[in-house]
């Protein structure tokens, strides 16, 4: 059994670029304080 999960094209662009998710961890980081 294989789980599709549909991302559109931008989405897929944003979790293969590493710098967006180290924006992302230093914008929650920012936002927990």
């Amino acid at each position: 059994m294989a789980i599709e999960i549909k991302v559109p094209d931008i989405g897929q662009m944003k979790l293969k670029s590493p710098r967006f998710w180290s924006t992302l961890a230093t914008k929650w980081k920012l936002n927990s304080r």
